[in-house]
């Protein structure tokens, strides 16, 4: 996907889930935001070859928290 391509999540916790990809560098990286009611996220998805397969790190982080901390808590459950 390139920056800028915008797709939806369904049936993530609390909702749909609008996102929009920020960063891209193939095959190795993808940074998206995710943004759900008044909360917004950035998430990013790094690939890294090991010798027995490939690690995957992922990095979630809230922008801009949820003015109701209920929605950002289903994401700890």
């Amino acid at each position: 996907a390139e920056a800028g391509a915008a797709f939806t999540v369904s049936g993530a916790p609390g909702g749909e889930a609008a996102c929009e990809v920020i960063e891209s560098r193939p095959p190795h990286h993808l940074a998206v935001t995710w943004r759900q009611g008044d909360a917004e996220s950035r998430v990013a998805f790094d690939l890294t070859e090991i010798p027995d397969g490939t690690r995957l790190r992922v990095v979630h982080g809230a922008v801009k928290p949820a003015a109701n901390s209920d929605t950002m808590m289903k994401w700890a459950a």
